[in-house]
């Protein structure tokens, strides 16, 4: 289920594939059941192929997801991100991901990141291995 979660650049929140035509694509958005047309020109990424820079390689989307459902016991996360200090959020981020690279991961990257887990726990989506 992991493997149809999109990001559409420029719409707030993930959306899973449902149907694939020549011209549009059609989307549910999560974690409900409303679903919506969406061009094939726009800007979509498979979450699954997202990776984040540490000061080594990259690390995928995916495993910080486990790391954060192992760690929280598949639940939503206990904090409210927006108030939540940077330093604050790099602490938090740093405890999932000892080695991401703090020059090039902002603090915008790491809420979202925090967010769309929230988002895939909510629509049931506790398995981020493909």
């Amino acid at each position: 289920m992991f493997d149809t979660v999109i990001y559409v650049s420029g719409q707030p929140g993930l959306f899973r594939l449902i149907s694939r035509a020549k011209y549009h694509l059609i989307l549910e958005k999560l974690p409900g059941r409303e679903r919506c047309p969406m061009p094939t020109s726009a800007h979509t990424l498979y979450v699954k192929d997202i990776a984040v820079f540490t000061t080594h390689e990259e690390e995928p989307l995916s495993k910080i997801f486990s790391s954060l459902r192992d760690r929280y016991n598949a639940a939503s996360l206990p904090f409210n991100l927006s108030s939540i200090s940077k330093d604050e959020l790099f602490s938090l981020f740093a405890e999932i991901l000892p080695t991401f690279d703090r020059t090039r991961v902002y603090p915008s990257d790491i809420c979202k990141i925090f967010k769309w887990y929230n988002i895939l726990i909510a629509a049931g989506i506790t398995s981020f291995e493909s």
